[in-house]
This record gives structure tokens, C-alpha cells and sequence, in this order.
């Protein structure tokens, strides 16, 4: 019964792995939505906004591939990027704001139901990381999981890359976008 509990963990990890993945392309294909939600928390100036927002949707996907495929080591990160979520959702809360989420794109505002939910993502994860053995896929064999890191490694550089280079271009049309308006 060890390998239907761990089944069960695995499966937590590969939706919550699904779950990262949907809300980094949502996030990737509405980054000027992403950009006004992460401005709306007040937690970070504008210019890093315009920053982070590509890189949070690209970080996103990296992380929720990372699950699907079953890399442990995906696990604690994923947990540390739910818990860094729910922070700003709980000091949006806290302060009053009656904000959008923009987990998923637009039209869900921050309730207490966001924080639930983060909860319950961040504990698949959790049994995830306490019941499983070190086997780490699945889908993956044993023989395939060093090279499947070094691939989802690089994989991730350049997708940090592509993100940075997508960010840099977003701040350059914005800047434009705001030097012709002022005209």
C-alpha cells in the first residue's frame, strides 16, 4: 500500500505542477495585466513590476514543468513560491485592498479563498515531499533523471533568457509608449 500513497503524492505534485503551468501562460500571454495586478499589491516600485511580471509567468512554467516531470527538487521551490504568493495576498488582505489576484489572469479578486487555495497546493506538495521515495518520476526511470535535470536546467536558463529579453522589450515599449504620450 507504500506505492498507493505515493501515487498519490505524485499525482498532487503533477496537478499542482498543472496548475503552475496554466497561470505562467496566463501570465506570459497578459503580461501588461500581470505587470498593473503586481503593481496593485504596492509591495515593489514600478520599474521592478515591469520586470518581474514576464519573469514570475516564465518561473511559473519552469517550476510547474519541473513537477510534471517530477523533479524533487521542485518540490521546496514550489512550496517557497506558494508562500511567497500567499504573503503578498495576505498583506493585500490586511491592508484592505480589494485587488485582483491575477493568478489565473483576470477576475478573481484576493479573498480568503485565495489563501485556501494556496494551502491546499501547498500541502499536495507537502505530502508530496514527506511521503515520497527518492524515486523521482514516474514518467521518468531511474536511468533518465540526471540527463532530464540537465535538460530542464538548460531549459530553464534559456528560458530566463527569453524572459529577460521579452521584459526588456515590454519597459522599452512602455517607455516609448509614455514618451509619446507626453508629446
Amino acid at each position: 500500500m507504500v506505492w498507493l500513497s505515493e501515487l498519490g503524492a505524485h499525482v498532487g505534485q503533477v496537478f499542482v505542477g498543472l496548475v503552475f503551468l496554466y497561470a505562467g501562460l496566463r501570465k506570459l500571454r497578459d503580461i501588461d495585466g500581470a505587470q498593473i495586478a503586481i503593481l496593485d499589491y504596492h509591495l515593489i516600485p514600478a520599474h521592478l513590476a515591469r520586470l518581474l511580471a514576464p519573469l514570475l509567468g516564465g518561473f511559473e512554467i519552469t517550476i510547474g514543468t519541473a513537477l510534471i516531470v517530477g523533479m524533487r527538487v521542485a518540490v521546496p521551490i514550489g512550496l517557497l513560491l506558494l508562500a511567497i504568493m500567499s504573503t503578498a495576498v495576505g498583506t493585500a488582505l490586511a491592508r484592505g485592498l480589494n485587488i485582483d489576484c491575477h493568478c489565473f489572469g483576470e477576475g478573481e479578486k484576493v479573498s480568503r479563498a485565495t489563501l485556501v487555495r494556496n494551502a491546499v497546493f501547498a500541502a499536495a506538495l507537502a505530502v508530496n515531499l514527506l511521503l515520497r521515495t527518492p524515486n523521482p518520476s514516474l514518467f521518468a526511470p531511474q536511468f533518465l533523471t540526471a540527463p532530464l535535470s540537465h535538460l530542464l536546467g538548460i531549459g530553464s536558463i534559456l528560458g530566463a533568457i527569453v524572459m529577460t529579453i521579452m521584459a526588456n522589450r515590454t519597459v522599452r515599449r512602455s517607455a516609448f509608449g509614455a514618451s509619446e504620450r507626453r508629446r
